[in-house]
């Protein structure tokens, strides 16, 4: 019969108290694991580990705290020991309880269950336009327009997308001053400032456009609406063609 002993020295508050574990690995099957705890050579070697003598120390409490088996044949029995230094006091002698053993072994893994049936699959949703644009226009000579002013009807955004540029472009040029337009969405503009709305001067003849690439928001969403603001105008220039006249404006997504 073979024992293999193990003792674990652990932390104690009291310098008079030593707590430790005590460990029996065995191949014979202890009806009383104390009695073989008390074997001289057993109970020798454990004195000896922990650098005492039954001399100056005696086993205040002592606690079978755990049996398992690690493979078949082969227990380990462990005790929760408590030694006091004799002379002196174990100030918790009738409240000690032994310190939690290790964790036991792992049992086996169980079985995988059965695969649960597969649910249908959703419809799916509709995809927008991989990209749009909403034009906004103003027909006819527009000096005498009352400002600032929609210009023309809004657009309700029905799917989500980024906001590209801003073109503006104007047919006919007046005589003097610039034509301005604004973008809203949801009653609130795209522009941080006046200088980053689209606009063409007069100087600039027919024909003359302006892009905008710089916005206060990414983007828009199902539900937005976007409306077109003119906010300043070319004074009139005589024809034919009279000015300014022609204004369209497209605004893009992705």
């Amino acid at each position: 019969m073979t024992t293999t002993v193990g003792i674990e020295k652990l932390t104690s508050s009291a310098s008079n108290v030593i707590n430790a574990y005590v460990l029996l690995q065995t191949d014979e099957i202890l009806l009383n694991p104390v009695t073989k705890l008390n074997e001289p050579d057993v109970f020798s070697r454990v004195f000896q580990t922990l650098g005492i003598t039954p001399t100056t120390w005696f086993i205040s409490q002592l606690t079978l705290s755990q049996v398992r088996m690690v493979q078949v044949g082969i227990s380990v029995y462990q005790f929760n020991v408590r030694f006091v230094q004799v002379g002196t006091k174990d100030a918790q002698a009738s409240q000690f309880v032994g310190p939690q053993g290790p964790q036991g072994i792992q049992g086996p893994q169980g079985g995988v269950g059965p695969q649960g049936n597969v649910g249908p699959s959703g419809p799916a949703g509709p995809s927008g336009p991989s990209n749009i644009s909403f034009v906004f226009s103003l027909s006819g000579e527009y000096s005498s327009t009352t400002i600032p002013d929609f210009f023309d009807t809004p657009r309700l955004v029905r799917y989500s997308y980024l906001l590209l540029e801003v073109t503006l472009m104007r047919r006919t040029a007046g005589t003097l001053g610039t034509t301005r337009v604004d973008i809203l969405v949801n009653s609130t503009s795209i522009f941080a400032t006046d200088l980053d709305k689209p606009q063409v001067n007069a100087l600039d003849g027919d024909y003359a456009t302006d892009v905008k690439t710089t916005f206060t928001i990414s983007g828009v969403s199902p539900g937005d609406i976007v409306e077109p603001v003119l906010e300043t105008v070319e004074t009139f220039k005589a024809g034919p063609p009279s000015g300014p006249e022609g204004l369209s404006l497209e605004v893009r997504f992705v």
